[in-house]
């Protein structure tokens, strides 16, 4: 776990990331690196619940202009 907090500093905080997460009033982008922020049990929870409801985009299916 030291790795994980020590790698995503304030993305590791739950609380912080509670906080952006849930001011979002119209709609809500997480641009990252899902096979980092994995490593961490609320991240992971999270976007195991956006792939399951078909809300992960790849960047390879990414607009390019």
């Amino acid at each position: 776990m030291y790795w994980v907090r020590e790698h995503l500093g304030f993305l590791a905080d739950e609380h912080l990331m509670n906080v952006g997460l849930t001011r979002a009033c119209k709609g809500l982008c997480i641009i990252g690196n899902k096979n980092l922020l994995k490593h961490h049990s609320m991240w992971k929870d999270l976007i195991e619940s956006f792939e399951k409801r078909h809300c992960v985009v790849n960047e390879s299916t990414w607009p390019k202009n």
